[in-house]
């Protein structure tokens, strides 16, 4: 998908993050600073649309859930455009 983004858009500054890391100050900063627009601390305790109750996700759940997404784990980091980070290597049995 990024080599399509930049085959379409060759010139244009990708700024390439995880959604699970975006609630981080290093990386709101970095957002601030491609937008060239001025940093403001988020609430990063604010929940917004929170699920209310967390359904219970079996071993074999996740098991099917890590094979589905393999082939996507790999090629991110195959391709090495961007850190996957730890939390996904560590559930996608990834070494990095």
């Amino acid at each position: 998908i990024l080599e399509t983004i930049q085959e379409g858009a060759p010139n244009t500054p990708l700024l390439k993050l995880y959604f699970d890391d975006l609630f981080t100050e290093t990386s709101a900063r970095k957002l601030c600073e491609f937008l060239d627009i001025p940093y403001l601390r988020p609430d990063f305790e604010l929940k917004v649309n929170a699920s209310l109750h967390k359904a219970p996700v079996s071993e074999d759940q996740q098991r099917r859930i890590r094979e589905k997404l393999a082939p996507i784990y790999e090629a991110i980091e195959e391709s090495r455009a961007i850190t996957m980070p730890a939390a996904w290597r560590r559930q996608a049995n990834c070494t990095a």
